[in-house]
């Protein structure tokens, strides 16, 4: 089982109100996100959300874990993006005092400062 996957699936459910929402919010069928739920249940030994018909309710513990997946994955990501590079996107400024643009309306590289 993939941990931080399934984090991403309970937080996506948890966002969504209910199973069958979380299932479309990540365009994937309702039987493996259920599945995945279960599964992070078992490995964790407790129960994190109880399914009614009207929908779900976090357990106390399930409340518990939803606010450190929602940091863990927050952190992760955060990582990711600085290990990246600054979080991989280029900065800079066209620094033309025209403006010069290409044809598509974008800065020309010969302009363009880091």
């Amino acid at each position: 089982m993939d941990r931080f996957d399934a984090m991403s699936v309970l937080l996506a459910v948890v966002d969504a109100g209910s199973l069958s929402a979380g299932a479309r919010r990540l365009h994937a069928p309702l039987a493996t996100v259920s599945r995945k739920i279960g599964e992070l249940e078992k490995h964790l030994g407790v129960r994190l959300v109880l399914r009614t018909s009207r929908g779900l309710t976090l357990t106390e513990e399930g409340r518990a874990f939803v606010t450190a997946s929602r940091r863990i994955l927050e952190d992760l990501d955060t990582a990711e993006r600085q290990a990246a590079g600054d979080y991989g996107a280029l900065r800079g400024g066209c620094t033309s005092p025209r403006r010069s643009r290409s044809a598509s309306g974008t800065c020309c590289r010969s302009h363009w400062t880091f």
